[in-house]
């Protein structure tokens, strides 16, 4: 499971895309959508109906037995970290809106993806970066970085390990 967590506009379709390249190689993953502003969830659902994925939202109630479920509902990304192997972090592929908290899915040991504008965040990113407890692409490369993201396993929860071990 791959969480594209605070998502922004923008950012959905950077996102969906490398989603879309890692299925090729690897048809079960699934994404988890989880925008910053739920009012936005449709004009989310209307960028996956272009690219032909199913989905399921959240406030549906139902079992996800689809490519995509949208998160369109407040205050459960915390339970999306758990279930996630990858974390890609919205809002850091623009500087105008400068990342969000990283911390957060350090706590489950998770190999957060982060662009390169984490202006919001620049001491704690740095000192991730540092500790090689976070990855940092940009829009053009984030295909391969998820790509050698679920590639390496290994590299990808030593990522995860190190950010939830700078934590303690």
């Amino acid at each position: 499971i791959i969480c594209a967590a605070s998502t922004h506009k923008g950012d959905e379709e950077v996102i969906i895309d490398a989603y879309k390249s890692s299925l090729k190689k690897y048809p079960e993953i699934k994404l988890i959508l989880v925008p910053r502003q739920i009012y936005r969830t449709k004009e989310i659902c209307g960028l996956l109906e272009e690219q032909n994925f199913s989905y399921t939202l959240r406030t549906s109630n139902k079992k996800c037995n689809t490519q995509v479920y949208v998160v369109d509902s407040i205050g459960e990304l915390m339970g999306v970290f758990k279930e996630a192997e990858i974390v890609i972090m919205g809002g850091s592929f623009s500087k105008k809106i400068g990342g969000h908290n990283i911390i957060e899915p350090a706590f489950f040991k998770k190999c957060v993806i982060c662009g390169n504008h984490m202006e919001n965040f620049r001491d704690i990113f740095s000192l991730f970066k540092r500790e090689n407890a976070v990855i940092e692409t940009n829009e053009t490369e984030l295909k391969n970085t998820v790509l050698k993201a679920l590639e390496n396993k290994t590299e990808s929860q030593k990522i995860g390990d190190n950010a939830f071990n700078l934590l303690n």
